[in-house]
Parts: C-alpha cells; structure tokens; sequence
C-alpha cells in the first residue's frame, strides 16, 4: 500500500512510518522541519529508515498534500504533523 504521513520527522510520525515500512508498505513521509523540533531529534527519527527503498521523503508543507493525492497514486494519508511545544 502507498501512503503519505505528514510530520514524519517528529516522534509519531516518524514510528508510524518506520512501523509501515517494515509491514512492507511504501511511505512517502512528508515534514516541514519546524525550527521549534531540534535538529538532532529529526535526524535521529528518520536514520533507522531515511536509505529505505520503500521511503521517499519530501521536504514541504502539508497543505500541498491535497495536490499529490489529486494523482490516485497513494492509497492511504495520514495527518500526524503539529507544532511540537503548545507552550
């Protein structure tokens, strides 16, 4: 299955989407790196699958999102991205 996760840099998005690759599922993990998430805990949440062939990554805002499902490819989308500190 084909599906798009959004915030997959963060915590939850990037366990759900090593959890799917590893149920052999392609993911398209897409994160906007939001200066408020360390550099390093984004690093560190996608090296265990960033190199995987079933993971591609796109750099960007969700809001385009709408565009890439427009094209029936991916079958399955998950909003998992927020800011993360409501402090």
């Amino acid at each position: 299955m084909k599906i798009i996760i959004t915030g997959a840099a963060g915590f939850i998005g990037s366990n759900l989407s090593k959890a799917l690759i590893n149920r052999g599922h392609n993911v398209i993990g897409i994160d906007n790196f939001d200066p408020y998430c360390p550099i390093g805990s984004r690093d560190r949440n996608l090296a265990s699958f960033i190199e995987n062939e079933n993971f591609d990554y796109a750099f960007g805002q969700h809001s385009g999102v709408i565009d890439l499902n427009k094209d029936k490819l991916k079958e399955r989308m998950w909003f998992i991205s927020c800011t993360t500190s409501i402090v």
